[in-house]
């Protein structure tokens, strides 16, 4: 069974577009351009590669348009040094990094009170403030997701196998053929009606495990609205980070 993952480019209009190809068991194909620019197509296990390729010539300007798009939105990323008086963002809110040394402490202290993330440890650096700001995020998105999905049930035959909380670079959450739902650790920065919509979206992949009309249809109709977080992540994903 060809289950390989390929990396090839095109050449479109003098540009080379580099493009990453993973074989899956699924009906259809898709194209996705990340936060990165970086191009990953998902195909059938038996879809021949010429066919994939026509897509990619037939689908050339749009990746093309929005690699442009995340290069200038990239170019004006925000570059954190972990110290006093930088903002960071919880649940759609900006709070100020208020960094506190306190030798007695053997193990990291955070508290998040009247719009301050106050750190306080033994060593305070750069490199131990951005891990410590790191498990923080973890564990808040855990509680997060827990009380969403919770939330959420009721609209669902099944619940969720399994929840947890990860590095993911490509996404915000995904949904195993199991049922077991990923979350990016990143999303407690986002308000929370986005982090319910991506929420929706992973239940809704018990029932659809692609993103045909059937499943779009399952997601509105327990979010009429979520088009407009659905477009929040797309315009401010790049927030999203520390």
């Amino acid at each position: 069974m060809h289950t390989e993952t390929l990396k090839l480019n095109h050449i479109h209009k003098g540009r080379v577009i580099e493009f990453e190809v993973v074989y899956r068991k699924r009906k259809t194909m898709s194209i996705e351009v990340n936060l990165e620019g970086k191009v990953r197509i998902c195909a059938p296990i038996k879809l021949e590669l010429k066919n994939i390729l026509d897509v990619v010539e037939k689908k050339a300007n749009w990746i093309c348009k929005k690699q442009d798009e995340l290069i200038e939105k990239n170019s004006i990323r925000r570059v954190n040094k972990y110290i006093n008086g930088e903002t960071y963002l919880y649940l759609g809110e900006k709070y100020i990094l208020n960094l506190q040394c306190n030798e007695d402490l053997t193990k990291p202290k955070v508290v998040i009170k009247d719009n301050i993330i106050q750190i306080s440890y033994k060593e305070i650096n750069s490199d131990t403030v951005k891990s410590i700001l790191e498990l923080w995020y973890r564990q808040k998105t855990l509680e997060v997701v827990i009380e969403r999905v919770s939330n959420y049930t009721k609209f669902f035959a099944v619940s969720p196998k399994e929840l947890k909380v990860k590095q993911q670079k490509r996404r915000w959450a995904s949904c195993t053929y199991d049922n077991r739902i990923l979350f990016n650790w990143r999303i407690s920065m986002a308000p929370i009606d986005v982090i319910d919509y991506i929420v929706v979206h992973e239940m809704c992949h018990m029932d659809f495990k692609d993103h045909s009309n059937n499943f779009w249809n399952r997601v509105k109709s327990v979010m009429p609205d979520y088009e407009l977080y659905k477009l929040w992540l797309k315009d401010n994903g790049l927030k999203l980070e520390i």
